[in-house]
């Protein structure tokens, strides 16, 4: 169960390192100049942060894994998208759409596992969770080393891992934890118990995206090969 489940971590890290880096230098390669980068990066967010919005009453209506195989099947199909479109404009809602997923497999995995987990191997549970979400996270990157930015082959390793991961999480013997309605819709409102928290978060994730995005295009910039 763990493994299955760690595997849509793995999954989230590598769609998200892969398509920040893999986007950046494919519209750089067009000619596009770093504010369209920026602005079709941010997208990304802007679907994170639709979806947060929505998350709790889709995983209560739809439940936990039919949720999780939904997102799994939307970044399948929008990692092969983005090459087969011709128009780069489309890609920014396509990148929307990818954020949205994104955050679902995020949030709904780690709460999968936490409600499967009890106290005992908790610490043992989150700690594989998180070596498979970094295993993630690097390995996007290191796929791009292999394949370049050019062509088909990134964008169709991306999409090939999320549908092995929904194989995996398909099998009925991985219970489903069930998940109540929000008593609150706007989960935004929890911004005023820790504001603190929160500011550190946004900064840390605004170093770490513009990081994914920008320092691969600097270092290209610089001669190095991708």
């Amino acid at each position: 169960n763990t493994s299955a489940i760690a595997t849509i971590a793995l999954v989230f890290g590598v769609t998200y390192s892969l398509t920040a880096t893999l986007l950046a230098m494919a519209l750089a390669a067009r000619g596009f100049d770093d504010s369209v980068i920026g602005a079709n990066a941010a997208m990304h967010a802007v679907g994170v942060l639709a979806m947060a919005v929505l998350l709790p009453h889709l995983a209560a209506a739809v439940g936990v894994r039919r949720a999780v195989i939904g997102a799994l099947a939307t970044a399948a199909v929008l990692m092969i998208a983005f090459p087969a479109l011709p128009f780069v404009w489309l890609w920014f809602p396509l990148r929307i759409l990818l954020g949205a997923a994104s955050e679902i497999l995020f949030v709904l995995s780690e709460t999968w596992l936490n409600a499967l987990t009890d106290d005992s191997a908790r610490a043992r549970t989150m700690g594989a969770y998180t070596a498979a979400l970094s295993t993630g996270f690097a390995l996007g990157p290191l796929v791009l080393s292999q394949t370049g930015a050019e062509g088909f082959l990134p964008y169709a390793i991306g999409s090939g891992l999320a549908l092995v991961a929904i194989a995996l999480i398909v099998v009925p013997r991985i219970a489903e934890p069930a998940i109540e309605r929000p008593a609150h819709a706007n989960p935004l409102g929890y911004l005023r118990l820790a504001p603190l928290a929160m500011g550190a978060t946004a900064l840390n994730a605004a170093v770490e995206a513009a990081g994914l995005t920008f320092l691969p295009l600097y270092a290209v910039a610089l001669g190095w090969e991708e």
